[in-house]
């Protein structure tokens, strides 16, 4: 599975490859509160979606990996946004950092 909020759902279609992403994996989408995303019209759109998304029965996230990965870059802290694990990992590999370490 390819996991992604519901906002990225909405934009799939204008990824780069997008074909060759569902060649790799099914996607399972987390819902994000404001966003309704219309299946019907993205499988028009991209017919490979057709029966290769899966919506998981999680609570609605209200934020999502840009703003993480903003966050870090502002040296702003993330640790009330994910878990220690992810934390750790995104400080160890300095990643999306602007030469500013993580809160």
């Amino acid at each position: 599975y390819f996991l992604m909020g519901e906002d990225s759902l909405r934009d799939f279609t204008s990824w780069r490859n997008p074909e060759r992403i569902l060649e790799l994996a099914d996607l399972g989408v987390v819902g994000r509160p404001g966003i309704d995303t219309d299946l019907a019209i993205l499988v028009k759109k991209l017919p490979a979606l057709a029966g290769r998304v899966h919506i998981a029965s999680l609570d609605e996230l209200p934020y999502s990996s840009s703003e993480i990965r903003q966050r870090v870059a502002d040296g702003m802290p993330i640790d009330d946004l994910t878990v220690e694990p992810v934390v750790k990992y995104i400080r160890d590999h300095g990643l999306y950092q602007r030469n500013q370490p993580l809160s």
